[in-house]
């Protein structure tokens, strides 16, 4: 098996971690992220070269670090690690038992650190694949919490302008627990999950500030994870949720803006990867995403006007000077409150009264933002859509966006490069599914073909194999022609050896067969795109045919074929489905969907009449390109010594009841209710 070696040679993480101390201690701006106090703490962990003979994924090397008792919180940052296919890292925190697994490519999403974990005390364990060779991990430094107090941390006063952070010298934000929202670390801001087609069903987008991306020089700022179901502070210091709860931010989706005085031009989309213990996306774990609303003309501009809006974020709490977001204080009655989800209801102002008035911008009244709202979405009250993101707080009337006017500052969803960001952003391959034997997995596009595979037509096409072992699994997508749904009734699954031809490579010896009935596959929707409709017997296509598409997954195949890494081999797929769907008279069809061209696979995929062949290439009947489709091959997932599932599961119960009793408890929320 190969090795993947990995290392910081780049200096990434080093920047980022030097990033968050310096935020750390400069002093917060209004509508600024609100970092943690932090540091780097030197330990020192070199496991060596370690092999395992065995047949089952071994612990071959275990570590336990005590930070000591002022530490509330880390994350452990590895400098290299050597893993073969199979092979794991694993960190638990001896607090509560929580823990993360990560193999070498998650290592990677993650910027070769883990999740953060309460407490002070972590083992850490390397956990080698059977009969790998030379696996290692080194950790050099830990990033960890400075205490329980946040001590040094300047408070948002009232500076004689106007510019105060608490809009009527009471903080009247309440307790929240809106699933869609999010606390992004270690940066301190807040991100949201938007739903905006194409996206696919299973993996949505994420919206935040652009300054909680990039900094005024256009650095980045350390936007790295996305917290949700966040627990309590203690005594001011910020707790983390579970690493079931915590997802990487994926660097190659961000596309941030922060121009000029960063009115209207104040934003980002990114999407994130799946998290490693569940192999979930964000919004198949927390199950909600916000709609994109139209912007209401503003209500009247009184005090007593009822409110049209609701900010929900993660800002600073706990200090309760008066006007301002003052440093938390242990002992407070809100210590508990500090970066953890809160919510409070205002009004929107019409931006026609700025001065002058500015494209984007959406301004608001009577809301209270402290550091660490930026990035919070910014709801209409009526529908419970989004239609801004929070960029500047403090009820200024110095501000820059809207001078003269004592308000905070959102940016429009529909700005100027906005939609077209968050467009593009839905577009984007959705992360693949977890434990994937092949040269990478071929992903749907939405805007693509649906092949015809109903019986007798057959589909095929090729991957290399990346690991010996069986395949358990396999996973295709489609669509039903014109939109009308039928049921698939038998799936025929054929594996054969690879002819690489001239004059184009195409199935060559039949090497394993299954037919596969209801219920051992699984077909579930998966999202929305203008997809066309194609028989390439007939010739016959249709551009915008159809508009859903779904995902079939064979997950226990009988009697698994056993690939050969560095081979390459050919899936074939044939579906009979239902005569027709009762009471319409309509005979439906489903299709294989295509890939996007930037996922092929050598050249085109083929399609036949017989499994015996002969075999055509699989071409756009529009532009004559090559056509491949849309598949993923995956191995059994090993079991991992030690570790109970149960144990998070049962975690993850305790949580919400203790949310639930702590949401039901609290004194502000008993008088102002707590909702979404």
């Amino acid at each position: 098996m190969k090795s993947r070696t990995l290392g910081r040679s780049n200096g990434i993480f080093v920047l980022v971690i030097a990033a968050v101390i310096l935020a750390g201690i400069r002093g917060s701006a209004l509508g600024a992220p609100a970092p943690a106090p932090a540091k780097l703490e030197p330990v020192q962990l070199d496991s060596g070269p370690l092999d395992n003979a065995s047949d089952q994924p071994a612990v071959v090397f275990s570590r336990e670090i005590d930070l000591g008792p002022e530490v509330p919180w880390f994350r452990v940052v590895f400098s290299a690690a050597r893993l073969s296919p199979g092979s794991l890292v694993r960190v638990t925190s001896l607090l509560d038992g929580d823990w993360q697994t990560l193999d070498a490519q998650q290592l990677e999403e993650w910027g070769y650190a883990t999740a953060f974990f309460n407490g002070s005390a972590a083992r850490i364990e390397l956990i080698a694949a059977p009969h790998a060779r030379g696996e290692s991990i080194k950790v050099e430094n830990m990033f960890v919490g400075r205490g329980l107090a946040d001590v040094g941390e300047p408070q948002v006063p009232d500076g004689g302008d106007g510019t105060a952070a608490i809009c009527d010298m009471t903080d009247e934000r309440v307790l929240s627990n809106d699933a869609r929202v999010a606390r992004l670390w270690p940066v301190g801001c807040t991100a949201f999950i938007i739903h905006e087609p194409p996206d696919p069903a299973t993996d949505k987008c994420h919206l935040s500030a652009g300054h909680c991306f990039l900094d005024e020089k256009g650095g980045r700022e350390p936007a790295d994870v996305l917290q949700f179901n966040v627990p309590p502070s203690v005594g001011c210091s910020r707790r983390h949720p579970q690493a079931a709860f915590q997802f990487a931010v994926r660097r190659d989706t961000e596309d941030a803006r922060l121009t000029g005085d960063g009115c209207g031009t104040d934003w980002a989309v990114f999407r994130c990867h799946r998290n490693p213990v569940t192999g979930l996306t964000t919004y198949q774990t927390q199950g909600a995403a916000f709609f994109r609303g139209l912007v209401p003309a503003p209500g009247p501009d009184t005090s007593d006007a009822p409110p049209d809006i609701r900010v929900t974020g993660y800002g600073r709490d706990g200090g309760q000077v008066p006007n301002a977001c003052a440093p938390c204080v242990p002992g407070d009655d809100d210590d508990d409150r500090n970066q953890v989800q809160q919510r409070e209801d205002g009004n929107l102002f019409d931006v026609a009264n700025c001065d002058p008035p500015r494209p984007g911008v959406l301004p608001y009244k009577r809301l209270d933002d402290c550091p660490g709202n930026s990035g919070s979405p910014i709801i209409r009250l009526d529908t419970d859509q989004a239609i801004g993101i929070q960029v500047q707080g403090g009820c200024k009337t110095s501000a820059i966006c809207c001078v003269a006017f004592p308000v905070n500052i959102g940016t429009r969803l529909d700005a100027d490069g906005l939609q077209a960001a968050m467009t593009r952003c839905g577009r984007v391959a959705a992360d693949p599914p977890p434990g994937h034997k092949m040269h990478y997995p071929q992903l749907p596009d939405p805007f693509g073909w649906d092949v015809l595979m109903t019986y007798p037509k057959i589909l095929a096409d090729d991957w290399r194999c990346t690991e010996s072992g069986l395949i358990s699994e396999i996973r295709f997508w489609g669509s039903w022609r014109g939109d009308y749904v039928g049921n698939i009734t038998r799936i025929c699954v054929w594996i054969y050896s690879d002819y690489p031809g001239p004059p184009y490579s195409r199935p060559a010896n039949l090497l394993w067969e299954r037919y596969i009935y209801p219920p051992d596959f699984k077909v579930g929707f998966e999202g929305y795109g203008e997809q066309g409709w194609y028989d390439p017997n007939t010739e016959y296509y249709l551009k915008g045919d159809h508009l859903s598409y779904f995902n079939v997954i064979i997950p226990h195949i009988p009697e698994a074929f056993k690939q050969r890494r560095g081979d390459v081999y050919w899936l074939a797929l044939q579906v009979d489905v239902a005569d027709k769907i009762p009471g319409d008279g309509v005979f439906p069809s489903f299709g294989w969907k295509t890939t996007y061209p930037s996922l092929q696979f050598r050249d085109d995929a083929v399609w036949s009449d017989d499994k015996f062949g002969p075999w055509s290439e699989l071409r756009d009947p529009q532009t004559h390109e090559s056509l491949d489709l849309a598949f993923v091959v995956n191995g059994p997932r090993q079991p991992i010594p030690t570790v109970s599932e149960w144990g998070l599961i049962v975690m993850t119960l305790l949580l919400l009841a203790g949310a639930k009793v702590y949401f039901g408890r609290r004194r502000r929320a008993a008088t102002a209710g707590i909702g979404s």
